[in-house]
């Protein structure tokens, strides 16, 4: 799949063998083939529940408490992102590439988002 005729005379005929293949190569394809997978399969449009303001996440227990929880800042940007960027219109791959994220990455974080009635998925009624 990675070169053409152009690299190879054998290219589709009966000499094209096995023996052409590199191994390291099909495993590189195998990789971006499964992140592709994993993107599509997550991909719907997201709309935004939470209209009003800016939602707290706090209270919703999606934001550290203590200082020094930077993973926990990290996944409260990343609902705040989430949030922000859904207009009824974005999908989920729309939206990681404006946070420049893979989209099957964000998965968890759309799920608790969605659970806490910020976003909703798959419909433009919000």
């Amino acid at each position: 799949m990675r070169s053409g005729p152009e690299n190879y005379d054998e290219y589709h005929t009966s000499l094209d063998n096995i023996e052409f293949i590199d191994v390291e190569k099909i495993g590189e394809v195998s990789k971006i083939v499964i992140e592709v997978i994993k993107n599509i399969e997550i991909n719907d449009v997201i709309t935004p529940k939470h209209t009003m303001c800016e939602p707290k996440l706090d209270k919703l227990d999606l934001y550290p408490k203590t200082a020094g929880k930077l993973a926990n800042k990290e996944k409260a940007f990343e609902v705040l992102n989430i949030w922000g960027f859904s207009d009824g219109k974005k999908d989920i791959i729309d939206i990681s590439n404006l946070m420049n994220k893979k989209a099957y990455t964000l998965k968890i974080t759309i799920e608790e988002s969605k659970n806490n009635n910020l976003i909703s998925i798959g419909d433009n009624n919000a």
